[in-house]
């Protein structure tokens, strides 16, 4: 099974990736369009797409569509969430949060 989180952004979105047995295996980050998209999913592969769980701030667009059209479970989350898990003196960071995300399926906490 393989956990994805994404930090969406209008430009380009953070990612990492999570395994239960290694923890965050990769950190990287894509265009927000159809190439950087299909990067994402590439990497993503598994033998069966449906152990693969998304978390994103986002719940539409054509990120959210090519991840499900992709097989994958993609769960969106409130941004508030995010921010919660940051703790009160952090400052938001993109690749911090999606960190924050990828661990959500698991364990409902952060890295």
């Amino acid at each position: 099974m393989l956990g994805v989180g994404i930090d969406w952004a209008q430009e380009f979105h953070d990612i990492a990736l999570i395994t239960p047995e290694k923890g965050v295996i990769e950190a990287f980050r894509i265009a927000h369009g159809p190439d950087g998209v299909s990067r994402l999913i590439t990497r993503c592969l598994e033998p069966d797409p449906a152990e693969v769980r998304v978390v994103l701030e986002t719940r539409h667009g054509l990120l959210v569509e090519a991840l499900v059209d992709a097989g994958f479970a993609v769960v969106p989350v409130n941004p508030d969430v995010v921010a919660c898990r940051r703790g009160p003196a952090r400052k938001k960071d993109d690749a911090g949060d999606a960190r924050i995300c990828c661990c959500l399926p698991w364990t409902g906490t952060s890295p």
